[in-house]
């Protein structure tokens, strides 16, 4: 059953002119007069929604336009990724003995070979496994004990898939010490971070007591800190070091870790590994890295860590985790070309999967990084909207790229659920319409892309196996894809208020959809 026309909006927002056609339709006026209302400035905004069964356009307002997508930009990474390469790829990190090698005394030498998994080591999925990172590193240890070697000459790190650009130029410079602007090799662990869990002194004013995890006795650290006060704690790292120095006061015991970035995380790694060894009394040389063309040494796995590509999308999507997306695109770029991933064939890759699945217009997004955290990435709604229309017609990557985003709603006679970063929106949604999708913020953008699925109770029933089941199970239904892009507020807007009018758009969307039943 058709719903609404096709249509276009002309809003006039605070003297700024968003232009298009002139239209009468049941949105026309509710449009207007939602954002016409809100005092956006010069708020820019791109909207577009599309009836992803049938592929109709709903609405569209300056659809064309490219914005600054944000983290929005995951949803194109993560689809691209399913198509490059393949739902059922595996990364795989392995530990591997050489043999004896008379360069290092005759004494064999270990391996780490990376495949630029961004998930190795997660704290979140380690927790889920009921691991610790020192209990995975100490896996490899009980590898290397069952060598029954007591003595290497070297631990030798290959992270040649990637390249040794490990920062995107375009970042934000003041804030690479910072979770979300982790480096990106291609050896990774930890989330490439440490964290830092600070506790009082028992005199006020002497440095606070901080425990670092993984615990890393070979970071230099310097504690300008104080005990006393509040608690305002946070980490510097220097610049392309691993010199730590805490900064701040505190006041209490902290329970939630402070992150800050680790330098080159592949060397942090085998310092690890060489750590956690000596405890063991295996004794090792030096650590080193690979240089390009060098040749990799015949050598045997002894352990390996396998992570699935649909495991590493859900913490890309729905926890907005900005390295997984790094490593996606790099892995891509790899994928494609067989030289080391970086941003370049990276972003080569995402465009010409876009392309495929779109058609060559789609290859005019402006693609910078894979996690939106660059400015010089540049989208439009329509786009997103009709790469998200193309995930639901797709019956075999679509499930996976679904399952891996965000939700927020509400079941029939049962409480709210959700997960990530969609968690406690939508509350003005009635029981039974669902949101799927991926938000994005970075400063003076915000923007809300995904999907508006709309049950009946008895499909709803029947799928309350899990939330992140009912596009699965439900046979009669309404998805409709949308995507709204905000760029340019400025104070006293807040994408706080951006949040608040994305959400009434999609209640706006969904009043229109609801005369279905």
């Amino acid at each position: 059953m058709q719903i609404f026309r096709t249509i276009r909006v002309c809003a006039v927002l605070a003297g700024v002119l968003m232009t298009g056609q002139a239209l009468a339709g049941p949105m026309d006026g509710a449009l207007e007069q939602l954002l016409g209302g809100r005092d956006l400035r010069s708020t820019r905004y791109s909207i577009c929604v599309i009836d992803a069964d049938t592929g109709e356009t709903l609405a569209e307002i300056n659809a064309d336009e490219p914005m600054i997508p944000a983290s929005n930009m995951k949803l194109l990474t993560t689809a691209a990724s399913l198509d490059v390469l393949g739902q059922d790829f595996v990364f795989r990190t392995d530990l591997c003995l050489t043999e004896p090698n008379e360069a290092v005394g005759g004494k064999p030498d270990l391996l780490i070979e990376g495949d630029g998994d961004p998930s190795l080591g997660d704290p979140v999925l380690l927790k889920e496994a009921g691991l610790t990172a020192e209990e995975l590193i100490d896996g490899w240890v009980s590898a290397v004990e069952q060598t029954g070697v007591r003595s290497f000459g070297r631990i030798i790190v290959d992270d040649r898939v990637f390249d040794q650009q490990l920062v995107h130029p375009s970042w934000p410079t003041g804030q690479l010490h910072k979770w979300y602007c982790a480096q990106v090799a291609g050896l990774n662990f930890h989330n490439n971070c440490l964290h830092a869990l600070p506790a009082p002194a028992s005199r006020v004013g002497a440095g606070p007591v901080v425990t670092f995890y993984p615990q890393s006795p070979f970071i230099k650290t310097v504690n300008s800190a104080t005990t006393g006060g509040a608690n305002e704690f946070w980490v510097d790292r220097k610049p392309g070091t691993n010199k730590m120095t805490f900064r701040g006061r505190v006041k209490s015991k902290f329970y939630q870790p402070v992150r800050v970035t680790l330098h080159d995380p592949p060397i942090y790694l085998a310092e690890l590994l060489k750590y956690r060894l000596s405890l063991k009394g295996i004794e090792v040389g030096e650590v080193t890295r690979l240089g390009p063309g060098e040749r990799k040494p015949e050598a045997q796995p002894i352990h390996r860590v396998e992570t699935l590509l649909s495991a590493v999308l859900r913490r890309t999507n729905q926890e907005s985790e900005n390295l997984y997306a790094e490593a996606l695109l790099k892995r891509m770029g790899h994928a494609l070309t067989g030289a080391p991933g970086g941003w370049e064939n990276g972003a080569a890759a995402v465009r010409h999967a876009l392309s495929n699945r779109l058609g060559t217009h789609a290859a005019g997004a402006k693609i910078a990084d894979g996690s939106g955290l660059s400015r010089d990435n540049h989208v439009t709604s329509r786009l997103f909207a009709e790469l998200l229309r193309s995930m639901h017609q797709d019956a075999e990557r679509g499930p996976v790229f679904m399952s891996s985003l965000a939700y927020s709603g509400k079941a029939y006679d049962q409480a709210r659920a959700g997960t990530g970063t969609l968690d406690g929106r939508f509350k003005k949604l009635p029981a039974g319409h669902w949101v799927y999708g991926k938000s994005g913020y970075i400063k003076s953008v915000s923007c809300l892309s995904g999907y508006l699925v709309i049950t009946e109770p008895e499909e709803l029933d029947e799928a309350l196996g899990g939330a992140e089941n009912i596009e699965q199970s439900a046979h009669t239904r309404r998805t409709l894809a949308f995507s709204l892009l905000f760029n340019g507020f400025t104070p006293p807007l807040s994408n706080r208020n951006l949040k608040d009018i994305q959400d009434r758009i999609v209640v706006l969307v969904d009043q229109q959809a609801a005369d279905w039943r």
